[in-house]
């Protein structure tokens, strides 16, 4: 009880809990003694640089194990498991007991709730409740994996500038709307904003705290500094140290003790944490303020239920940081994308970044189906005014084009609308549109939100919601990319293996475009994020804007806005704008290219067959075509003196190898095993 009582987020709380034993005259000496030792033996054998300092101390002494750190961790890990597993199974099985209960009820006959289907359904959640526990009872050790993950989200976003100011949009983003929709926006816009200070100074206190214990390392290892935040009322640090309880605000020390029971290495831990320490005090920022916001606003909302006021603050709280700063606990993922998912112990890999986006969906469809099938009709006008004011936000930082689910209606559009001989392009069809009807300006910011207008970079990609669907950007691409399928899916299979296979691609491409000389297109595609902007900036300074090719495609040379927007990790919103408009224009060529040779190609065939009608049929779909696109051009004869051709040379070759006329003495050669002349 004493301990309980005891403050437990300060950096060095276990020096000021131990300063609190000896001030505490109700105990004894030899009560505070043992008290006092206990918990320095536990907090520096937890912190991840104390085991190396206790192995070092232990060197040569009888007993010693070099595997001490990870098995105490293992050990400590374990009873935390199953004491906690011990403690809710009473409540576990009263529940998987009354939801038994309950089943039986909806199979009565004589029951009001009599429905064979909802028993089915019922069934089913149970079922999938029972294995999720079985599945949390065996949790899965995958160090490697682990690793892997971790120099994954490293490369692919780390320290990159894009990336944290995006992160930390996200209250403005996906918070705005669940709390204007519940308390008001003019009111939560103001409590967001006046909670963001108020978390800003806890953070600023928590990075002074840490680098005056230990330079950088100790900011990138400290704890969340709630207990010191004295500008903060009794309530709003309660909450504070709530949300942390709940595992919503800072998981540092979980994951430390999960690393160090892997057998992470310290040094590569310790290099892991402070290039990604910038990204992590982003996070910590938009929850902090999040949670504080929502707790103030729901803490007014109840002044009058003084009795529930605070339980119900800290429900909303909770609720309002899972739907917008997505729970990334492993207890909140799918099983599908977890340890004991589709790809085994490797999901997690290749699912690394999809937990944010069906974290935004479940927010999104949850919304939906509150807004038409709760019972609560406050509850159904609260889930539409959410619902209408994420997309409002949704359009203000990305545009229209950036509103949720965008990109499968384009994908399908471009999929299934139009025809051979008129094939469509949704992107480019729509920004005409608004084009024509706002002007080149007017039209963008419609399309694509006033970030973009007014920084000048390509902000709404990163912000927006048209592919929060996993993998909808790549069936949005293998649908919009009008070549070959074989062609489309070789070009995307890697964003199938996920972010870590992706970047040891490149870095292979990098490394051998390096050894052909090719520099600056070597370091582009290697560097990780954190770097990449920068060296793109100055191969942008140094060649202006160019293609994949190295071919200058805008006139006018980038500005110090343009280079000090790529530096930061974004697109050029010109630049963007550049390649928008010649995918749009591969994309038609590319579809009319195709018709032109599969039509060139089936009359061929027809040819050949000496099928007179089918030839008619062909002729009548080439004429059709050429109306339509006079300038395409259909090598009928090409196609058909190139068949003749390689037919000649595979037989003549002997084997029905196809090769050219200069070496078919080579190919004779090379597949005497394959000889079909009689």
């Amino acid at each position: 009880e004493k301990l309980q009582a005891l403050d437990g987020t300060a950096p060095n709380f276990a020096r000021n809990m131990i300063d609190k034993i000896d001030a505490d005259v109700t105990m004894g000496e030899s009560e505070k003694n043992s008290a006092k030792e206990m918990i320095r033996r536990m907090y520096i054998s937890m912190l991840p640089e104390g085991p190396a300092k206790l192995d070092a101390r232990r060197a040569w002494v009888g007993g010693y194990s070099a595997d001490m750190s990870r098995a105490f961790a293992e050990q400590a890990s374990m009873q935390a498991w199953f004491i906690a597993q011990h403690s809710i199974r009473p409540d576990v099985s009263v529940a998987r007991g009354q939801f038994k209960d309950a089943i039986a009820g909806l199979g009565n006959s004589a029951s009001p709730d009599y429905s064979p289907q909802n028993v089915v359904k019922a069934t089913d959640v149970l079922n999938e409740l029972n294995t999720r526990i079985a599945e949390r009872l065996d949790p899965v050790h995958t160090p490697v994996q682990d690793m892997a993950t971790a120099f994954g989200h490293t490369f692919a976003l780390g320290a990159s500038p894009s990336y944290i100011i995006n992160n930390l949009m996200q209250p403005l983003h996906l918070l705005m709307p669940l709390l204007g929709a519940r308390y008001g926006w003019v009111k939560s816009a103001k409590e967001l904003a006046k909670a963001t200070i108020d978390a800003g100074k806890i953070l600023a206190d928590t990075i002074q705290q840490g680098y005056t214990a230990s330079g950088w390392t100790g900011v990138a290892n400290a704890e969340i500094a709630i207990a010191r935040a004295t500008h903060l009322s009794k309530e709003d640090r309660a909450a504070l140290l709530h949300a942390t309880a709940e595992g919503r605000l800072d998981m540092t020390r979980i994951s430390d003790l999960s690393h160090i029971r892997e057998g992470s290495s310290p040094r590569v831990e310790a290099a892991l944490k402070m290039i990604n320490m910038a990204a992590h005090y982003g996070e910590v920022l938009n929850r902090t303020a999040s949670a504080l916001s929502a707790h103030r606003l729901e803490r007014a909302r109840q002044a009058a239920n003084p009795d529930v006021a605070i339980a119900k603050a800290n429900e909303h709280m909770i609720v309002m940081i899972d739907g917008s700063q997505i729970n990334y606990s492993v207890g909140d993922r799918a099983r599908a994308i977890g340890k004991h998912g589709i790809a085994g112990t490797y999901t997690p890999l290749i699912m690394q970044f999809q937990q944010y986006n069906l974290g935004v969906m479940q927010t999104i469809i949850r919304l939906s189906t509150q807004s038409f099938q709760h019972a609560d009709p406050e509850i159904r006008t609260e889930a539409r005014r959410a619902l209408a004011g994420l997309l409002g936000t949704s359009a203000a930082l990305a545009g229209t084009m950036g509103l949720p689910f965008a990109g499968v209606i384009v994908g399908a559009y471009n999929a299934f609308a139009g025809d051979e001989t008129n094939p469509p392009d949704a992107k480019t069809d729509y920004q005409n549109f608004l084009a024509d009807m706002l002007g080149n300006e007017g039209g963008q910011v419609v399309a694509h939100g006033m970030l973009n207008y007014v920084t000048g970079a390509d902000v709404a990609s990163r912000t927006g919601l048209d592919n929060v669907v996993p993998f909808t950007q790549l069936f949005s691409q293998l649908a919009d990319d009008r070549r070959r399928l074989k062609d489309r899916i070789d070009a995307g299979a890697l964003q199938f293996m996920g972010p870590m296979v992706g970047m040891t691609a490149n870095v292979a491409e990098g490394v051998a475009l390096l050894a052909d000389g090719s520099t600056m297109e070597g370091l582009k595609k290697m560097a990780p994020s954190a770097l990449r902007g920068g060296v793109k900036a100055y191969d942008l300074a140094e060649k202006g804007f160019t293609d994949a090719s190295g071919n200058r495609m805008l006139p006018d040379d980038p500005t110090w806005a343009d280079l000090t927007v790529q530096a930061m990790g974004y697109t050029p919103e010109k630049q963007t704008m550049r390649q928008e408009a010649q995918r749009g224009v591969d994309a038609i060529q590319n579809a009319l290219r195709m018709r032109a040779g599969a039509l060139a190609h089936k009359y061929a065939l027809a040819f050949e067959s000496n099928n007179t009608q089918e030839r008619q049929e062909v002729l009548a779909e080439i004429v059709e075509f050429r109306k339509a696109n006079p300038t395409v051009r259909i090598d009928i004869g090409g196609t058909i003196q190139r068949r003749a051709r390689e037919r000649a040379l595979a037989v003549a070759s002997g084997s029905g190898v196809k090769t050219r006329a200069s070496q078919l003495a080579f190919a004779r050669e090379q597949t005497r095993f394959a000889d079909i002349e009689p």
